[in-house]
């Protein structure tokens, strides 16, 4: 099975080269802190003229590979030829592969659920 179904810690890797190897433009990482009792980071990636949104992550680096993973799982799902992306996505199989992503579980999100009173900054 493809590292991606396991593992989100490479998605932006993958997804940085995929695009090269198809020569096509890098997707764009928009990532907004939200400061609440419990920060959070949400990313957008652009890639190939779709918005992608990953889910909320406590790190930056998470929030960004999970919007990558997003994006991925959307190509997959949209491919006909599940076989013609898989040959094309980098797997990496390494101890690093499984490292834990701090992701938001379900008793935080009702602490935490974003409103127009949320201090957000952007982030480079």
């Amino acid at each position: 099975m493809c590292i991606i179904f396991q593992s989100v810690a490479f998605c932006k890797a993958a997804l940085n080269e995929y695009a090269a190897k198809l020569h096509m433009t890098q997707p764009t990482y928009n990532t907004v802190e939200y400061k609440s009792v419990i920060p959070y980071f949400v990313c957008t990636v652009d890639f190939n003229g779709t918005s992608y949104v990953g889910e909320a992550a406590g790190r930056k680096r998470d929030a960004e590979n999970l919007a990558a993973r997003s994006a991925i799982l959307s190509l997959i799902g949209n491919s006909e030829r599940l076989s013609d992306h898989l040959n094309v996505l980098p797997v990496k199989d390494t101890a690093q592969s499984h490292e834990h992503v701090h992701l938001l579980d379900d008793r935080d999100k009702d602490i935490i659920v974003p409103s127009a009173t949320d201090n957000m900054n952007q982030i480079a």
